[in-house]
C-alpha cells in the first residue's frame, strides 16, 4: 500500500516515484544525499567535499588548464574573438566583446 506522498504513475514512457520522475536532471542535492546514504556520511561532509572539488576545478579551468576525468570526459575554456558586426537596423559597424566559456567534451565511454 502505498502512503499519500508514494505513488507511481506511468506519464508517456516516465515512471515517477515519490513524486519525482526518472528523466528528472541530476542535482546537486541528489548527488549529496546519494553519497551520503550510501556511504554512510552525514550529508554536510559530502556537501563540503563537493563544494571544494568544484572550486579545485573552477580555479584549473580559470588558469586555462584542461580538467579531464577518465570515462566522464574533459572540461575547458573556449575563447572566442571580437568580430565586426553590421547593424542591420542602422548600417553601422560595431566590434564585438571578446567571449569565453567552458566547454565540456564527453569522452567515448558514455
Amino acid at each position: 500500500m502505498l502512503g499519500k506522498k508514494q505513488f507511481i504513475t506511468v506519464q508517456k514512457n516516465q515512471k515517477y516515484v515519490n513524486g519525482k520522475s526518472e528523466k528528472s536532471p541530476l542535482t546537486l542535492s541528489r548527488i549529496i544525499k546519494t553519497i551520503a546514504f550510501k556511504n554512510g556520511i552525514e550529508e554536510q561532509k559530502v556537501r563540503k567535499v563537493l563544494r571544494d572539488f568544484f572550486t579545485l576545478v573552477t580555479k584549473e579551468v580559470q588558469k586555462n588548464r584542461r580538467v579531464s576525468f577518465y570515462g566522464l570526459g574533459k572540461f575547458r575554456i573556449k575563447r572566442n574573438k571580437s568580430k565586426r558586426v553590421k547593424i542591420p537596423k542602422t548600417q553601422k559597424y560595431v566590434r564585438t566583446k571578446d567571449k569565453s566559456y567552458l566547454v565540456f567534451k564527453s569522452s567515448f565511454e558514455i
